[in-house]
């Protein structure tokens, strides 16, 4: 429908630093920060015809910890942590703001826990349960739109080992998905005549694992 020239480029950096104490098993400490960048521009070869850039960019930090305890005679594991990340979208048609790709931007934040009780030898129990806050925001020459999603997450286990080498588990645990920038906010003309409508109704997706 059109000819052009794409340059796609991608760029992703981490830094991470790691701890485990020889001397205290309460720390077992792992954290993470990383960046990336993805950004697409079409040049037509026709030079009657639009250019456009869009660019999506991802900063987060994931900061665990794990600490080995017994308690009253009872070995735990207790792992916990935070996770913070926010996903910047960008959009351009020759170099002015493109409405196929707004200008749109989403902050997560979760915060979780998980407790393996060893029971006995043979039968453990884990226990977890996330929070996440997700806010979407989008800005356009209509005005500025927001969504704020909470959310707990719980989740359990059950796991017997049977003989050496062969157990038997049962588990339950919800999990929720909210949609991503270019789900909610895609709008404008894409391949071709294809006209796209944003959606910023979209409800998270839920799940129920059992």
């Amino acid at each position: 429908l059109r000819s052009v020239r794409r340059e796609t480029r991608q760029q992703t950096g981490s830094l991470r630093y790691t701890w485990r104490s020889t001397a205290n098993d309460l720390v077992d400490f792992d954290a993470t920060v990383y960046r990336t960048a993805l950004s697409q521009e079409d040049s037509p070869l026709d030079p009657a015809q639009r250019s456009t850039e869009s660019e999506l960019t991802t900063t987060g930090i994931d900061v665990v910890n794990t600490s080995r305890l017994d308690w009253l005679g009872v070995g735990q594991t207790l792992t916990y942590g935070v996770e913070i990340f926010r996903d910047n979208q960008q959009g351009f048609s020759n170099n002015l703001p493109d409405r196929g790709f707004s200008d749109s931007e989403q902050q997560t934040f979760g915060i979780f826990a998980q407790d393996r009780i060893a029971l006995t030898d043979r039968t453990n129990v884990t226990f977890g349960l996330r929070f996440d806050r997700i806010t979407q925001e989008e800005g356009s020459d209509q005005g500025t739109q927001r969504s704020r999603f909470n959310e707990f997450s719980p989740q359990v286990t059950v796991s017997q080992e049977i003989l050496d080498g062969l157990s038997l588990y049962g588990s339950y645990a919800e999990a929720f998905r909210v949609p991503n920038l270019r789900e909610r906010f895609i709008g404008g003309t894409h391949f071709g005549s294809n006209q796209y409508l944003p959606n910023p109704g979209l409800e998270p997706e839920e799940a129920r694992n059992k």
